[in-house]
């Protein structure tokens, strides 16, 4: 099998380990890399690594691939999207795939977004890099919460949602912290509650970015919901906390650890759970497909959530 990939920034490396992971453990045989900047600076070996070439000439690229990962930036997405089908070559891209600045209807898109769910190709060849839906932490939360409230019939009052990053001011990026972060936790959401809805929340600007969000959400019509976004928290923290009338349900999603506290008994359980889920995201879709098992496949809903958050926010800014 020939994998190829597009784009060697930031999401591009880490990508390509995973993919010379698989590599060694015999599902794929030949990696290609592509960057648009290479073809421009005519480049022929890939940056810092070995045994590597820069395919600078897409053509050369595209010729005898069975799939790739397109990992370039947000505004080439679809445009790569568009060219794989065309090729017929299964496609995972990160997210999102259709990047949603003014909402669903003003999005620029050929194929229309009532195409989506028939079209032969997205349904069968696509799949969009939402990574925490292959965390298994995630699994294990999933399973937790519905064993509370289905078996032991406990009430979901709350939850608190925590993504922050631990990044110095003077390096950070002018990137959407909604779209770039809370996008996540959104979609974790939607694979968890049957209905997500915004409320509204509060942003501070500080030197003219956007750095902390607090958006307030509504689950399955009741239950409320608080998410907390920062780029510049002390630590880099994802957890999810869940409070319910007889017990508390707390997932790390960085230490990968599930923990429960039952208030009628006492007892406290801890479950731990050990896979990289960008590897294991990369391993789905070079074995399968995994995209169509999940809700919202394709993270149009958990895009237009995500930009309804981002529109409803009261802006304050730090003197």
């Amino acid at each position: 099998m020939v994998v190829g990939l597009i784009g060697y920034g930031k999401m591009g490396k880490i990508h390509l380990k995973t993919l010379e992971s698989l590599k060694k453990e015999g599902l794929i045989d030949k990696i290609r890399v592509y960057d648009v900047m290479w073809e421009y600076a005519n480049l022929v070996d890939v940056p810092n690594e070995v045994g590597l070439k820069a395919w600078v000439d897409f053509d050369l690229f595209v010729e005898g691939l069975d799939k790739v990962i397109v990992a370039s930036p947000t505004d080439t997405h679809l445009k790569y999207v568009k060219l794989f089908r065309y090729y017929n070559i299964p496609v995972l891209c990160e997210k999102p795939f259709i990047y949603l600045v003014d909402g669903v209807d003003s999005v620029d898109d050929s194929l229309g977004i009532s195409e989506f769910v028939t079209d032969d190709f997205l349904v069968n060849s696509l799949m969009v890099g939402y990574v925490e839906r292959f965390n298994k932490v995630i699994n294990v939360l999933y399973d937790k919460l519905v064993h509370a409230t289905v078996c032991d019939k406990d009430v979901v009052l709350n939850v608190d949602v925590l993504r922050v990053n631990s990044v110095v001011k003077e390096d950070l990026r002018a990137d959407n912290i909604v779209h770039d972060l809370g996008v996540h936790d959104i979609d974790i959401l939607n694979q968890l509650f049957s209905k997500v809805e915004v409320v509204d929340g509060v942003g501070v600007i500080d030197d003219g970015k956007l750095v902390h969000v607090n958006g307030r959400l509504t689950l399955d019509g009741s239950i409320p919901c608080n998410l907390f976004l920062s780029w510049v928290a002390a630590e880099k923290k994802r957890e999810i906390t869940v409070m319910l009338e007889k017990s508390v349900i707390k997932a790390d999603l960085i230490n990968q650890t599930v923990v429960v506290w039952n208030r009628v008994t006492g007892r406290q359980e801890s479950t731990s759970v050990k896979m990289e889920p960008i590897y294991a995201q990369d391993k789905e879709f070079i074995l399968n497909r995994g995209s169509v098992k999940f809700r919202d496949p394709y993270g149009l809903h958990t895009q237009w959530l995500a930009w309804d958050l981002n529109n409803k926010l009261r802006i304050t800014r730090r003197k």
